[in-house]
């Protein structure tokens, strides 16, 4: 069906100056992110391990889920773009608040939750910026052409990432400048924003009552499983790839990431419109096959190049995946409350993570300490959830 309640533009194309302002922003904002996809270093370099890893990011994501709903109704009210600022610069504060941080201790746990709440904001401001502005019928291609700009930003992180820790024990230095770079990101991103256009309000101004009976009335169902498989499955090499390949001797990330976004890329850009004319479950089946048949692929991976093996699954998993996902909740709820849809779906996918990164790293460190393959049993066991 097409998505009439998602589109309130009377115009035929999405594409205009301010979309263009906001994929130079987004891929702005996600070269922040996938500089951060060393983040085990600088949990290394502060007394921890690939345990305290699987917490730390799981406990991050505490925030952004109790901050979800609110985010929501603050898009609706006061307009994506604001939220979008704001989120962006609670962000940069969370970069700043890790350079001061020397061991392990409650801060690290806290700039983490800071810099997921923040991140959360962001996307999901984006995200309704851009639904709220496309044609009838056009919305899944618009949230899909949009996140295009992430797989760019993920392509061009890494290899800053790579180039910046050139020497194959990181150094305080280096885990700095990758805190650095990530500013100077997130401020070109603020810039790009400042200069997009204005973003739609809800007339309306339900409390926290009203939302929770929107929430009720208009939920998604099983679709929220499948957002918490979602951010299990995606999110899993952004914080647990760098030490598996560093246990292969393979001490680089740009190869995976860059065959990664380009097919997820390709991908996207052919496919744009499949979701609106076929239907979002074809796509979502697509998605979360190819998920899960990426994580049984990394155990081929045993010298640089067979990187791209896994990186290809995923890449077609990610461009079929999120977009059909995000489209399919936006369809569920009414036209002034996409906000709060675009919430509820990345607070599930939040949830996959808060549930996934800890078990994971739990899963390492007993295997690890009961002389198991560490990583080929957490792999097989995430193909096996996704599966199911």
């Amino acid at each position: 069906m097409i998505l009439k309640a998602c589109s309130i533009s009377p115009r035929t194309t999405p594409y205009d100056r301010s979309f263009f302002f906001c994929y130079a922003a987004n891929t702005a904002m996600l070269v922040a992110v996938s500089l951060l996809f060393r983040y085990e270093d600088f949990v290394r370099e502060i007394g921890g391990t690939v345990f305290h890893l699987g917490v730390i990011v799981g406990t991050g994501t505490t925030g952004a889920i109790l901050m979800r709903m609110a985010q929501g109704v603050a898009i609706d009210r006061l307009g994506a773009k604001w939220i979008w600022l704001a989120c962006l610069g609670l962000y940069g504060v969370s970069i700043v608040w890790h350079l001061q941080i020397s061991n392990l201790g409650l801060q690290v746990f806290c700039a983490r939750i800071l810099m997921n709440t923040s991140l959360a904001g962001a996307f999901g401001s984006s995200i309704a910026y851009v639904s709220l502005r496309s044609p009838p019928g056009r919305v899944a291609e618009t949230v899909g052409m949009l996140g295009t700009s992430g797989f760019v930003g993920m392509a061009i992180g890494p290899v800053i990432g790579d180039w910046l820790f050139a020497n194959d024990d990181p150094t305080d230095l280096q885990i700095q400048s990758m805190f650095y770079a990530c500013l100077i990101a997130i401020g070109l991103a603020i810039v790009l924003v400042l200069f997009s256009g204005n973003s739609k309000r809800s007339q309306t101004k339900e409390g926290l009552l009203g939302v929770l009976m929107i929430v009720r009335d208009h939920q998604p169902g099983f679709l929220l499983v499948v957002g918490m498989a979602m951010g299990l499955g995606i999110s899993l090499p952004h914080s647990f790839l760098r030490p598996y390949v560093k246990e292969l001797g393979i001490d680089e990330l740009k190869t995976f990431f860059l065959c990664y976004t380009i097919v997820a890329f390709v991908v996207r850009i052919l496919t744009r419109k499949l979701p609106d004319l076929w239907g979002f479950r074809l796509g979502i089946l697509i998605g979360l096959s190819c998920l899960a048949l990426s994580m049984p692929a990394y155990l081929l991976v045993n010298q640089t190049w067979t990187l791209i093996i896994p990186a290809t699954i995923a890449g077609v998993a990610h461009a079929f995946l999120f977009p059909s996902v995000i489209a399919a909740a936006c369809e569920s709820f009414p036209e002034d409350h996409r906000g709060i849809a675009t919430s509820i779906i990345l607070g599930m996918f939040d949830a996959g993570v808060l549930i996934g990164a800890p078990l994971v790293g739990s899963l390492l460190m007993m295997t690890e300490s009961a002389g198991i393959a560490a990583y080929p049993t957490m792999f097989v066991f995430v193909g096996g959830l996704l599966a199911m």
